[in-house]
């Protein structure tokens, strides 16, 4: 079944484009001062160069024509004298504009960067601050995406492209006056058709508003499922769905792809349109200017006339050329609308408020829920609890119990005030929460989640962004040191090569879940809260650290308000207050002992758990101690490093490859382009070449005959040296331009990467952030990124920007000197003026172009690194071979050997997770791997999924098979599901991704994991959305609804990583039952902490430091007395006494 979510169309109304330069600081309000001054100043260049060349033109033509003529009314001395005034004031000009220029491209972007990183700020800031059921429709793939792009857009529609923009308008207004001034008939006759260019501007630009609008949104919709995919890329591969992804990614690749086509289309033929109309302008002016001539109309001169073409032409160009400016404005002003209406939005709790009272610091931390009834604003027709009364006094230890979705982890996230109750209050000390202050709030609560959120960051400022804001800069290496203690992370910290400056890496991946759940324990216990919320806390623990945990968070809870969920009923025997909730109400109210004596649900509930083959074991020793494990993770500990550290490549001059792919994927798409660029361009210079020769004959004859026939015959022949002279200056400029860039560009993008990895990091952990009430301590860390690249791009922004202006204020300087020169050929009688003004005429438009290209050099050269990534990307080989030849049947038999298995992680290659692990589970056996937080049990898991290479099938190394054969055969569940924002239906179908999957399959799956009366309770059933990650759902549901992916596929080999840790007992019992009648027939490898789960096994492997230390059945390890007999001594133990 495929996900009919459709796409969101939303609509926006644009913001102003004053509204883009609101709340501007004093030194933003001078450099845009400054860029727009630099910008109008720059326009006064060609203008200033029009008028010089319309007067050396005058110059030569009269003095060239009067040598004909045998005429000497300009001496031969004062025409050298003319020439050197003009090519000194021509020097001038190109001087004035090069400064003007460099301020306009350095204040603009400097005036961009800093507006954007001010933007960026306040956009992180509003997300910061927005309540929790916002992110439950807002993604953070979505969120991620509008970060990457949008910022993209709204900075290059800011940056010099801006002020190009401005240079171009006021040149234009300038060279329409000057056109006016000197001869309003010709200047007239050649605007006479230019109207349809801003029609056609005017049309293009609204429809590419509304296409640019909707190409962004599905870019987002299109880079939240690559976001989503590739954070949960194992289940992605394990289950075979990578072409699915593929699949649904172009998909709404393609709706944006249609809108972009649909923009360039538009923008193409407004273009053509230009473009057409002004040399079909300039061609009637040429024309009607050649008649005023000839009739002698006065205050016509050839300069004259120059002038005028010149000063119409280069308004015609800088209208033309404004288009991209515009189009990239036009995309910044709908990015900034995208991201306004973020920052703008009021949040109705807001995390970052100063509103609220502050109750005193010897506060009881007596808590209340009255009359609450709740349902959560993305399911508003589900009601979660119902009129639900619960008092919490003082230092009291309360423990919630009951079904996984009975709304037990909705009551801690109603104390933080992540929602607020449809109905009721929660009151604290009294006061109903929504009158304290939200920050203070949350500081004074300490939590720990089922699935804990770990920083990018070192262990030891983990542990510290536990305490209040502000103290966290008192904390010592002591305290973290006796938090890290109490939460029994010491050891394993200490094993690490780098300690408590350990870096967990992205999401804490470099740890193991009973790893992270520690530090995630101590994080909590560092701040010594007054109220401390505890959502199974301890799920990820073996029974060892368990034990040692429960002891330690025991302890911590006296003396202050303890609020625990737990589905291990043992964790919870000693909690002053057990209540039990059904159906969103209180059901049964008392401590354990009462409880028990009522003989009801919880009485039921804990029988149902401690029975399970443990009350009838007689083969332990009760008198026997629980010895410390010390050793607990340290082996796969001591060589977790920190691989923060990126290698720098080399970025590839050649651009080929990529010219080769756009030819293999249209190759007439391609041709056309390519012909069409190629007579565009020689359009330029075609025209210059004839017009160049018409101003030229002016000086040889005035015969009208000898005019024309002229025309054609100095077509050819022409003395190119001064051009190519002049041209390959500029060529030259450009290189060192590119060259310079290019690394600089590299070094911005590396500091933009780390900014934007950060942002996304806040993003995606906002719950963790919120709950920790670190939004300041977070934006400080952005505004120290955002300085460090603000500093970077700085450092060659000044650089970049003189040599841009150099090299187009280079032209102009050339023909300084070509004015020199060519006068003085002309002087010596050398050459003609024919031949000087075809080639100036041809450098004035050539050098315009190529001028304009250093401009768009810089976007070139981050094209060229971008795609070298992108190639390095796709030239990278799996080091596990997706496909391969293969000779076995479609079915396998089931059989897994490992036979002295080594293997280590390839970013800690220094340490042996696995070393010489040996055990075999032969077909139908239910083969279950124990052992203490961080031995190797999910490596293995992960090696028999190929994520990593080494595993052995009996006698077949992994690379004879096909690994998309072997993915095929089994099925995984997870310690912590990833589902994705689809619908249930969806998800579980999910586990089949070869075929159609029927809903009666969906159905039957659904009620084998004991989830299929849950679904149909909810309004849209199998079609409810489980939002992004599945937040829409409790942690019992999504790890049913992840049972239910992997009954669907019905395979050879069943893995189980801790499948049913985050179920109630009763919803355990009937998915272990389920789990066991699933694992009839077909292989079944798990992973689990609670003992009573695998005493049925047909073989128990206990890893230790990375190899089987023990393996036999249940009865034949007791007898043992070995480390299972330990393990298990101690569960029976913990059992008893409960």
């Amino acid at each position: 079944m495929e996900n009919k979510n459709s796409s969101k169309n939303v609509e926006f109304k644009q913001i102003s484009i004053k509204e883009m330069f609101t709340n501007l600081s004093i030194k933003d309000k001078l450099l845009l001062i400054a860029a727009i001054f630099c910008s109008i100043l720059s326009a006064i260049g060609w203008p200033a160069f029009t008028i010089i060349n319309g007067k050396v033109i005058d110059i030569f033509v009269q003095f060239e024509s009067n040598y004909n003529k045998n005429q000497s009314n300009i001496e031969r001395n004062q025409f050298m004298d003319h020439v050197f005034l003009y090519s000194g004031l021509q020097l001038s000009d190109s001087l004035l504009y090069m400064a003007s220029m460099y301020g306009t491209l350095y204040f603009f972007q400097m005036f961009a960067l800093r507006r954007v990183d001010a933007i960026k700020r306040q956009y992180v800031k509003a997300i910061l601050r927005q309540e929790i059921a916002w992110f439950d429709s807002h993604s953070a793939g979505e969120l991620s995406s509008q970060i990457a792009n949008d910022f993209k857009k709204f900075e290059t529609g800011l940056n010099e492209n801006f002020g190009l923009l401005m240079a171009n308008i006021a040149g234009a207004i300038v060279q329409l006056s000057i056109g006016l001034w000197n001869g309003w008939k010709l200047s007239l006759v050649i605007l006479s058709i230019t109207p349809v260019i801003y029609i056609c501007s005017a049309i293009a630009t609204k429809i590419n508003s509304i296409y640019s609008a909707k190409e962004m949104e599905a870019n987002s919709e299109a880079n939240s499922m690559t976001e989503e995919s590739i954070s949960a890329i194992r289940t992605v591969v394990a289950f075979q769905g990578q072409q699915k992804e593929l699949n649904k990614y172009e998909m709404k690749l393609k709706d944006a792809m249609r809108f972009s086509y649909r923009q360039s289309f538009v923008s193409a033929l407004d273009n053509g349109i230009k473009w057409g109309i002004l040399y079909t302008s300039l061609a009637l002016g040429v024309w009607f200017g050649v008649k005023l001539l000839l009739d002698g109309e006065q205050n016509y001169t050839i300069g004259t006339v120059v002038i005028i073409f010149w000063s119409i032409t280069g308004f015609g160009y800088n209208v033309a050329f404004a288009s991209p400016y515009i189009e990239s404005f036009q995309n910044a002003r709908t990015a900034a609308t995208r991201i306004m209406s973020v920052v703008k939005r009021k949040s109705t709790i807001d995390s970052n408020s100063n509103e609220g009272k502050k109750l005193p610091s010897n506060f009881k931390a007596d808590l209340e829920f009255r009359n609450i009834n709740f349902s959560y604003p993305s399911r508003i027709e589900i009601e979660v609890l119902k009129d639900f009364n619960l008092k919490v006094k003082s230092g009291q230890t309360i423990a919630l119990v009951g079904s996984s979705g009975c709304g037990k982890s909705t009551i801690i996230e109603l104390i933080q005030r992540f929602y607020d109750p449809n109905s009721g209050n929660v009151q604290l000390d009294g006061v109903d929460i929504k009158e304290l202050n939200i920050g203070w709030l949350r500081e004074q609560i300490s939590v720990v989640g089922q699935e804990p959120v770990l920083f990018d960051t070192s262990i030891e400022e983990n542990i510290r962004l536990g305490v209040q804001s502000d103290q966290i800069d008192s904390i010592t290496q002591d305290d973290i040191v006796k938090a890290a203690k109490e939460a029994n992370a010491h050891e394993f910290i200490e094993s690490l090569p780098d300690g408590y400056k350990t870096f967990v890496g992205d999401r804490g991946m470099q740890l193991s879940g009973g790893q992270k759940q520690r530090i995630a324990i101590a994080r909590a216990l560092i701040s010594k809260p007054r109220i401390l919320l505890l959502d199974e806390a301890t799920s990820a623990l073996d029974l060892q650290s368990e034990q040692l945990v429960q002891s330690a968070l025991e302890k911590a809870s006296k003396g202050r308000t303890t609020i625990i969920v737990a589905h291990r009923l043992s964790t919870i025997k000693n909690a002053d207050q057990i209540i039990l909730i059904d159906d969103g109400k209180v059901s049964e109210m008392g401590t354990h002992q009462e409880l028990m004596q009522q003989q009801s649900v919880y009485y039921e509930m804990v029988m149902n758990q401690n029975g399970h083959n443990l009350s009838n074991e007689t083969c332990f020793d009760n008198e026997s101690e629980m010895k410390n494990s010390k050793k607990i993770d340290q082996i796969e500990n001591q060589n977790i490093q920190n691989n923060s550290d990126d290698q720098t490549e080399a970025i590839d001059t050649q651009h080929r490859r990529l010219l080769s792919i756009i030819w293999h994927i249209n190759p007439l798409y391609f041709m056309v382009a390519f012909a069409a660029a190629f007579l565009y361009g020689l359009a330029t210079p075609t025209y210059a070449l004839i017009f160049g020769s018409l101003v030229g004959l002016f000086g040889q004859s005035d015969d009208p005959k000898y005019l024309w026939s002229e025309t054609i015959s100095h077509l050819t022949g022409l003395r190119i040296a001064m051009l190519c002279q002049a041209l390959s200056t500029i060529i030259a400029s450009l290189f060192i331009v590119q060259n310079f860039i290019r690394d600089k560009v590299r070094q911005d993008g590396e500091t933009a990467q780390i900014l934007g990895k950060l942002i996304i990091e806040i993003v995606n952990s906002i719950k963790t952030v919120t709950s920790l009430h670190k939004q300041n301590y977070f934006i400080q860390t952005l505004d120290q990124a955002l300085r460090r690249h603000y500093q970077v791009v700085h450092s060659h922004v000044a650089g970049k920007a003189a040599l841009i202006a150099i090299s187009q204020g280079i032209t102009f300087m050339a023909y300084a000197a070509c004015y020199c020169f060519g006068g003085y050929l002309i002087y010596q009688h050398q050459i003609t003026s024919s031949q000087f003004f075809r080639i100036t005429e041809s450098m004035v438009f050539g050098a315009t172009v190529v001028g304009r290209t250093a401009v768009f050099s810089a976007d070139y050269t981050k094209a060229k690194i971008a795609a070298k990534n992108i190639f390095k990307l796709i030239d990278e080989k799996s080091k596990v071979m997706i496909k391969r030849i293969l000779n076995n049947s479609k079915q396998t038999n089931g059989n897994i050997s490992f036979d002295c298995v080594q293997f280590q992680y390839p970013n800690r290659e220094k340490s042996m997770v696995l070393n010489g692990l040996t055990f075999e589970a032969n077909k139908g056996e239910i083969v279950a791997l124990v052992g203490s937080s961080g031995c190797g049990k999910s490596t293995t898991i992960q090696l028999l999924e190929q994520f990593y290479k080494c595993t052995m099938f009996r006698r077949n190394q992994h690379f004879h098979l096909d690994v998309e054969w072997v993915r095929s055969q089994m099925a995984l569940v997870q310690q912590e599901p990833t589902l994705f924002s689809y619908s249930i239906a969806d998800n579980i179908a999910y586990g089949v991704n070869g075929r159609i999957v029927s809903f009666d399959e969906i159905v039957r799956a659904a009620q084998m994991a004991n989830v299929h009366d849950f679904v149909m309770s909810l309004p849209q059933g199998y079609d409810t959305s489980v939002g992004s990650k599945g937040t829409q759902l409790s942690g019992g549901q999504k790890q049913r609804i992840a049972i239910a992916r992997a009954l669907i596929r019905n395979p050879s080999i069943l893995l189980l990583d801790e499948a049913t840790s985050a179920l109630d007992t009763a919803s355990e019992m009937i998915v272990q039952q389920a789990l066991e009648e699933a694992a009839k027939g077909r292989t079944c490898l798990l992973v689990a902490h609670r003992l009573n789960t695998i005493v049925h096994a047909n073989r128990i492997v206990v890893i230790h430091n990375g190899k089987n230390v023990e393996q036999g059945t249940h009865q034949q390890l007791i007898n043992l007395k070995g480390h299972y007999w330990q393990l298990y001594n101690n569960a029976i133990t913990e059992t008893h006494d409960n």
